[in-house]
């Protein structure tokens, strides 16, 4: 098998239609609320079946705009691995917004935002 190993270097972030700038992390968990059962057909085994299905993320851009992102909004989130690839879009809710401000080491300014899936909110 081909290796499928690329740089995310070019790895981008959409929120409601507006592309995020400096984005330099993205973490996506896509889930599956698998339900577990035993019967007479599973031979003493459990047996599962696919759940509900779930997402939930976060990404970091390097920023100190703190009108960029607000917990509790909801809009269209888009991410792509690269140029071409999407990797996730969805209606979600921001969960939680952090701002890091490095004053001891100078570093850049950055928000770390933690969304969940939230397709009952589509616009």
């Amino acid at each position: 098998m081909a290796s499928t190993t690329k740089s995310a270097k070019n790895g981008s972030v959409s929120w409601k239609g507006t592309p995020v700038v400096d984005v330099t992390n993205i973490d996506i968990t896509e889930i599956s609320d698998n339900k577990e059962y035993a019967s007479s057909s599973t031979g003493g085994k459990k047996g599962r079946i696919a759940g509900h299905s779930d997402a939930n993320g976060s990404f970091t851009c390097q920023n100190d705009d703190n009108t960029l992102f607000t917990k509790g909004d909801s809009g269209v989130l888009l991410i792509k691995s690269d140029a071409s690839t999407t990797v996730y879009t969805d209606t979600v809710i921001i969960d939680d917004v952090k701002y890091g401000v490095p004053v001891g080491d100078g570093g850049p300014c950055e928000i770390n935002v933690t969304w969940s899936a939230a397709p009952n909110l589509a616009p």
